[in-house]
């Protein structure tokens, strides 16, 4: 992903930062495997993190976690992580928490169903953008190289689902052009 996809949401430009918390990274053979503004996730029992998503740009996430396997989100990295490619040389990254009741901004491809037309005029566009407040929607991550796909970017998606992990926040578009604001659905968090 793009360094930066995801950045804190605040009206006063930084007031009131929530603090992180460092969780170890395991070795990897391309790293860093974990980027700062990247959602990063934890599997119960275990000690070490990992980027929230990998693979191909087809799958949309974070999801709801169900079932024995589930990973759980714990929040969105304010570190890159400082791993090693072999051995002892685990490394760590610093996470602001999911369970901070704070919020988020990311860019979106699908800029009709967020703005409406362009030429709609800003009322108009942020009538549109009202009426995508409170979706359930996810993201999705595009380009980058290999499998993890290092060096993509996030972007939010616009579908509505029972089973996605964001919700949409009201926002200002005047003052946050291209921007949506989210937070996380309470079911994501590795603190449930």
């Amino acid at each position: 992903m793009a360094l930066g996809d995801i950045t804190l949401y605040s009206k006063d430009n930084g007031n009131g930062y929530p603090g992180e918390v460092n969780y170890i990274v395991g070795t990897a053979a391309t790293i860093p495997t974990i980027l700062s503004g990247e959602l990063v996730n934890k599997v119960a029992g275990t000690a070490l993190v990992t980027a929230q998503a990998s693979g191909t740009a087809a799958v949309n996430y974070p999801q709801i976690p169900t079932g024995p396997n589930a990973v759980p989100v714990v929040g969105v990295a304010a570190t890159t992580s400082t791993e090693g490619t072999s051995g002892f040389n685990t490394g760590q990254v610093s996470v602001v928490s999911m369970a901070e009741p704070i919020t988020w901004l990311v860019s979106t491809l699908i800029t009709a169903s967020y703005f409406g037309q362009p030429s709609s005029g800003v009322a108009l566009q942020q009538r549109q953008y009202d009426s995508m407040v409170g979706s359930r929607v996810a993201m999705n991550r595009t380009g980058g190289a290999g499998a993890s796909q290092l060096g993509g970017t996030y972007t939010i998606l616009a579908t509505d689902a029972t089973g996605n992990g964001l919700i949409v926040e009201s926002l200002d578009i005047a003052k946050f052009p291209g921007k949506v604001r989210f937070s996380f659905r309470k079911a994501l968090s590795a603190y449930n």
